[in-house]
């Protein structure tokens, strides 16, 4: 395989992250290659993943704990209960809108995107599924039409969508790293808004377990069905 550093001037190799060494081991775990994209002087993707005969552009965030999951970490491992307020999906959101300037830059519309994490604090699931399917679509919302007499209610995706029909197509998928370096997994939750969509096939025919909305209608909620 050509080497990219060789296209690339002024670039720099940077060690890698938890998320980057898991995101390896899954890619042999599953029989991908890949290629990690050298750093130059701009914000650049992580790596270049081929699905079988599909070039996708990645991109691999690390979901670390800020100062307070910090603080309730240490407080559950020392045996003390704790009270949890966050909001669903917001990580989830903040890394999509973070990422998608990358992938769109390198992949211009001919590539799928994929941005792929990993959660590394202990007792909080930013990537739970119910968390992805809030940080990318929004959040669950009612809306009430009032008739003479009646009402009708319908549930939504509400605010803070980290994926929209007139914004982040460029991400394709988002994935989630799961277990450890010696067995991981990879779930896909495919964007029903992309440009350029993941094969599911060339997925399916690896092992890998898919997400999809199961309408495919823009806005209206649904759960998340494995296909």
């Amino acid at each position: 395989m050509f080497s990219l550093a060789s296209f690339l001037p002024n670039y720099k190799v940077m060690p890698k992250t938890q998320s980057e060494e898991l995101f390896e081991a899954a890619c042999g775990w599953y029989g991908m290659e890949f290629e990690p994209i050298p750093v130059g002087m701009s914000r650049t993707p992580d790596y270049v993943l081929y699905i079988k005969s599909q070039k996708v552009i990645v991109e691999v965030k690390q979901i670390d704990p800020n100062e307070e999951e910090k603080k309730n970490d240490r407080l559950l491992q020392s045996g003390r209960s704790i009270c949890v307020s966050e909001i669903p999906g917001k990580r989830i959101y903040d890394e999509i809108s973070d990422a998608n300037r990358q992938i769109k830059m390198y992949a211009k519309n001919f590539e799928p995107g994929f941005l792929v994490l990993w959660n590394s604090a202990l007792f909080t699931h930013h990537t739970a599924p119910e968390n992805v399917l809030f940080g990318m679509y929004g959040r669950p919302a009612i809306s009430v039409d009032v008739g003479e007499g009646t009402h009708k209610t319908a549930r939504h995706f509400g605010p803070s969508q980290g994926l929209h029909p007139r914004r982040n197509t460029s991400t394709s998928a988002v994935g989630v790293i799961q277990g450890e370096i010696t067995s991981p997994r990879l779930a896909v939750y495919h964007n029903v808004y992309s440009k350029v969509r993941l094969r599911h096939d060339f997925l399916r025919s690896l092992g890998i377990r898919q997400f999809v909305l199961p309408e495919g209608i823009p806005g209206k909620y649904q759960e998340w069905m494995e296909i």
